[in-house]
């Protein structure tokens, strides 16, 4: 069985990071976290600060989650980044990439682009993932899952699967089947935790916030977390990342996050 990295997705204490990212990442760090990955920016500062940062904290940049449009924008840039971090992954995390219930076309057309984007990421070295944001559990007109027809068109070398455990369950899907479907096509899984009960797919679509706060520590929710990481060391999952909800209001996030790594830490060692 592969040894797991346990990180952490940045977004997870967003209501501290935008005040003093440096300062958080020392946090980070302190808790035990080996890795970070990166969501919504440096909030102010320099792709070289946050390398100096993570040099200096023993901080491994696992990752950045990129919205498409910045790629658009400026993909140069995104590159440029990747590699002054020596980032090893790029992520599509989901949002505005497509919407619901969207016509044949315009999946066609996201799956050219991902490709063509995947294959410019891969040219520098860097490996491009597919995060599974809720959206990409919709189906298309044939019946097909869209997470899965994506990885099905675009070639494993170019993209990987990045399982989300919650937005698995909210597609209806059992989390620890998914990572063992896409064994050896899966380096890192994002691991997050609901309270009861599990919200649907049309709830979340139509009062996101409203889910938002069913967010619960990893191993304090309804994820069975054993199972998960077990399918994760037996499928050669390399990095296992705690996500927390993004909410606009948060109680003490760093303490959150802590509760999260110890659980998982324990539940790894009954595991071994």
């Amino acid at each position: 069985m592969s040894e797991l990295r346990i990180g952490l997705q940045m977004i997870s204490v967003k209501d501290v990071t935008p005040k003093d990212i440096i300062g958080v990442m020392e946090e980070v760090a302190r808790l035990g976290y080996e890795g970070v990955e990166f969501a919504r920016g440096f909030f102010g500062r320099t792709a070289d600060e946050i390398k100096t940062a993570c040099d200096r904290l023993n901080l491994l940049p696992v990752s950045n989650h990129v919205f498409i449009e910045l790629m658009r924008e400026d993909i140069n840039a995104v590159i440029r980044d990747c590699k002054l971090l020596n980032m090893p992954y790029i992520a599509f995390p989901g949002p505005g990439m497509i919407t619901f219930h969207a016509p044949e076309e315009d999946i066609t057309r996201l799956i050219g682009e991902i490709h063509r984007m995947a294959e410019r990421f891969k040219a520098d070295g860097i490996q491009c993932i597919l995060h599974s944001p809720m959206e990409l559990y919709e189906k298309d007109q044939q019946g097909r899952v869209l997470f899965d027809r994506i990885l099905e068109e675009i070639p494993a070398e170019l993209l990987q699967a990045q399982i989300d455990t919650a937005w698995a369950l909210v597609g209806g899907m059992d989390p620890a089947d998914m990572i063992r479907r896409y064994a050896g096509r899966t380096d890192i899984v994002h691991i997050k935790d609901f309270k009861p009960p599990i919200p649907t797919q049309e709830v979340m679509a139509a009062r996101r916030d409203a889910a938002y706060l069913q967010d619960a520590e990893v191993g304090d929710g309804v994820q069975d977390v054993p199972r998960i990481l077990r399918a994760c060391k037996e499928s050669g999952v390399k990095w296992v990342i705690v996500e927390h909800m993004e909410k606009d209001v948060y109680e003490d996030s760093i303490r959150s996050v802590g509760i999260s790594l110890n659980h998982i830490r324990d539940v790894l060692k009954s595991i071994d």
